[in-house]
């Protein structure tokens, strides 16, 4: 997809949001812990910056429950 001649990402515009499992940097991140309930992310993880560099544009969920295991976004087609 081009806009005014610049390429965007596949993504472009799309708000998504992600539970507060995965760090987005400056966005409120506790994992679903009173432990980590002040924690700012100081920088995306692996899974939300793959959805920035495709133009998704990230908020975070509601607080997930007691520290459930690790959840991975994937998304074949941006691989």
């Amino acid at each position: 997809m081009h806009l005014a001649g610049e390429k965007v990402g596949i993504l472009a515009g799309v708000p998504l949001a992600v539970k507060d499992l995965e760090d987005a940097k400056g966005l409120p991140t506790s994992y679903g812990a009173k432990l980590f309930a002040n924690n700012i992310a100081t920088k995306d993880s692996v899974q939300v910056a793959r959805l920035k560099a495709h133009g998704a544009i990230v908020s975070m969920c509601p607080s997930a429950s007691s520290l459930p295991g690790l959840v991975a976004v994937f998304i074949p087609s941006l691989s």
